[in-house]
Parts: structure tokens; sequence; C-alpha cells
């Protein structure tokens, strides 16, 4: 028996040692060919690399196990939520998962960690909320009067629009961190008891929001995009709840052709106003009279027909930039965001840029046809006026919305311009570039963009 238990002992030992010079060596690996990957990404990955090749657990399969998170997430949550229509997003869902053969990738094993759980909480969000509302009938009463949406392709100038935007009094966006713990933990309805129950979810969620971004979202893709729990962030993340527009597999959305839009987004804009009821309702803004939403996302643009009808008095601000120049950026943005979840060099850039381009076309095509057919009033911005004189735009836009353009509310614009200047020149650091990419980096041309889109 102790000979049996020394042998066990030193094939245990033999056993670590080997596990742990095979994550060393792989971790070692990935770090050469990303360097830009952060650390804690790097050493999971080496941690997660003998599981994915035997194909143990999680790693059975080398992609988002759609059921299975599913029942994981049912299982989560208990008798406090409720479903709704989970087919039609699951179906939705696979339809995103199925695009991914024609970008070309290969998970790397934290990075198919991340995208499963990434999906098991967008599905908890929706079933919490669905259930809070069930509680809670009161909600679907609270008016979502006259919110304004930027809309436009990616890469056009709609997040600097909107963060202008909101700097009047009179608007106000939802936060990162409210996008990811929307439901609130209390039962009670009184207003003081949501009030304090915002804020101690606040102060929750944030630690680990930003122990995520340091350790998670490389630096290039924070200077593409910045995200931090207390900026405002756009709609693409709470409409994840309906729509394939979560982080791991939005980029998908540019290969997905007519099966992305087959079922139509009417639920999806429905769900999303309940979305916007249920974060009024627990800051008692609850008869509709507090300040106007304002929301933003480039995805917009394939559904703005299914927006419209739900939003009828909303105000729609259409951003445009030359397609040689956002095409080009919107690859690079979905690399960055790709690397997160997969190993680089099966990225396949030329595919992801051929997909783009017509993506780009085949959906300003389409916002250009249902903005026709159905006579909807919205505001063009081009992003060469945007950055030429952001005030004189962004007080275009008030105007157009219905908004004074007062010596408070232009003040505090001044102030967010000279601190956002202040902080780009910060992140540039002398010369280095914030966000640098070609055309032929994605085996494009400016002229065959130009091309593409020109109707």
């Amino acid at each position: 028996a102790a000979a049996l238990m020394s042998f066990l002992l030193r094939a245990a030992a033999a056993a670590g040692v080997g596990y742990l010079s095979w994550a060393a060596w792989h971790a070692l690996a990935r770090a050469r060919r990303e360097p830009g990957k952060r650390p804690f990404l790097v050493a999971l990955d080496g941690l997660l690399a003998p599981f994915m090749f035997f194909r143990v657990g999680w790693f059975k399969h080398d992609y988002v196990q759609v059921d299975s998170i599913l029942a994981l997430a049912r299982r989560s949550i208990g008798d406090k939520g409720s479903e709704g229509d989970g087919d039609t997003y699951i179906k939705r869902y696979k339809v995103a998962l199925a695009a991914e053969a024609q970008l070309g990738a290969r998970h790397s094993p934290a990075g198919l960690i991340y995208a499963n759980f990434t999906l098991m909480m967008r599905f908890r969000s929706k079933m919490a909320m669905r259930g809070y509302i069930q509680r809670h009938p009161s909600i679907l009463q609270v008016p979502v009067s006259r919110p304004v949406f930027v809309v436009g392709f990616p890469r056009t100038g709609t997040t600097l629009l909107s963060r202008l935007l909101q700097q009047h009094t009179s608007l106000r966006a939802h936060y990162t961190w409210e996008q990811f713990e929307p439901v609130p933990w209390t039962e009670d309805e009184d207003a003081t008891a949501q009030k304090t129950d915002h804020a101690r979810r606040h102060a929750a969620v944030v630690p680990r929001m930003n122990m995520a971004l340091r350790n998670v979202f490389p630096e290039k893709l924070q200077a593409i995009h910045e995200i931090g729990p207390d900026e405002p962030e756009e709609c693409t993340l709470p409409m994840a709840m309906s729509l394939p527009w979560d982080t791991p597999v939005i980029p998908n959305m540019v290969a997905q052709g007519p099966a992305y839009k087959a079922h139509g987004a009417r639920d999806a804009y429905e769900e999303y106003k309940t979305f916007l009821q249920l974060l009024s309702w627990q800051v008692n803004d609850r008869d509709g009279t507090g300040r106007r939403w304002l929301l933003k996302s480039p995805f917009h643009i394939s559904f703005i027909e299914d927006l419209v009808e739900v939003f009828p008095d909303a105000t729609l601000v259409w951003t445009h930039r030359d397609p040689a120049e956002c095409v080009v950026s919107t690859c690079s943005l979905f690399h960055e965001m790709r690397t997160v979840f997969y190993d680089d060099d099966s990225i396949d850039r030329a595919a992801l840029g051929r997909c783009a381009q017509d993506f780009c076309a085949s959906e300003l095509a389409h916002m250009q046809r249902m903005l026709k057919e159905k006579n909807i009033r919205h505001l063009n911005v081009h992003y060469k006026d945007l950055v030429a004189d952001p005030k004189a735009t962004a007080k275009e836009v008030w105007n157009f919305a219905g908004l004074s353009g007062d010596e408070e509310n232009e003040a505090l614009l001044d102030e967010w311009l000279e601190e956002n200047a202040r902080r780009r020149k910060t992140m540039k650091k002398g010369s280095k570039t914030l966000h640098a990419y070609t055309a032929q980096d994605y085996g494009l041309t400016a002229g065959g963009i130009r091309e593409a889109t020109a109707e």
C-alpha cells in the first residue's frame, strides 16, 4: 500500500509538472505571437490549453454551446426569471455563429470560455428583467417619450456625437455598468429604496468591470472605442438580450447576409423599450417628465423600420463618413474585438474586409430605402463637419431635437471638449498613433469600397 501510494504521488507530481510546463510553453508562445494581448488572458490561455487539446468539459466543441448555456442560465436564475420568446433569440444567435466559418477564426481557450460566459450573462439578464417586470407590472406604464437616436455605419462618429449631445442637461444615456446589472436587487417599489439599491449595485459592479477591462480588453481596443463602467454606452449590449449583438459575435453580423434579418427585430425593440422603462422607473422618472433618452448604435440602420415602429416620436440623427474610411476602420475595430476571443493568426482579414464592404453597401442602401418609403424625419450629420466644428454640430442636433442651447449647456459642452482633448493628448503619448490601419490590411482599396457603396 505504501509503495502504491508513493507511486501515485510521484505520478501526480510528474503530471502536474507536465501540465504546468505545457501551460507555460503555450503562454510564452502566445505572448510572442500576440504581444498586444493582456497578460492575464495569455496566462489563462496557457492554463486552459491542455483541456482544449483533449476536448474536456466546455472544450468538447470549438464553438459557443447555445443550448447548454441557456440551460445553465435557467438553473442559475431559478424561479426569479422568465424566458419569454427564447426560441427566436436562439435561432438568431445560431445564424451569427454559423457566420464564423466565413470569417475564418479559431477560438483561443480563454476566448471560448469568455464567449460562453458572456452569452450566459445575456440570457440571465433577459430572464431576470422579464421576471422582475412580471412581479412589478407598473414598470410597463412608464413613458419613453421623444428619445434621440444617433445611428450610422460603424466608425462614422456616432460615439463622439452622442457624447457631445449628452452634455445637455435634458438628455441622459445609459451607462455601461447599468447594462451589465439593470435589474434591481430589491423588490421594494419605493423610490428611496430603489435609489439606494441603484447606488448599491453601482458600487458592486464598477470594481468588477474595471478588473475585466484591465485584464481582458486590449489597450488598442480601448483606444479605438473607449469603454468604462461610468461611460455612456450604446444600445448594443442591452439589445443583445434579443439580437446577436454581444461582443464575441457582433463582428459576425457582416457575414450573415439575409439570414441576419430573416426574423426582423420588432420584438427586440419592444424589449429594449422595456429595458429603458425599467431604468427610468428605478431612478424615479416614472411619469416621463424627466430627461429624454439619448441612445445610439451603428447597427440600428439594419432595422430602422422596426425602431420607428416602436419609437414613433424618436428624433433620428444619421451620421455619414466616406465609406473608404469607415469600412476600413470598422475592419480594424472588429479585428481587435475578435483577438479577445480568437487566435489572431487564424483570423482571415481579407474575408473580414470583403464582408464588411458588402455589409456596408447593403445596409446603407436599406437605410436609404426605408427613410424614403416610410418618410422618416431625420437629420444628416457628416463626420468631417463633426470633427471640424463639434460644438456647432452638437447645437444643430439639439435644435433639431427641440432642445435649447442655452449658456449652461454650452458651458458644459465646452468643458467636455477641453477634457476630451486632454485625454486624447495623454493617450497619444507623444508620437504614438491611437488607431492605425490601411485598406490593404484587409484586402481592400479605397476605390473599390467607394464603387461598391456608390448607390
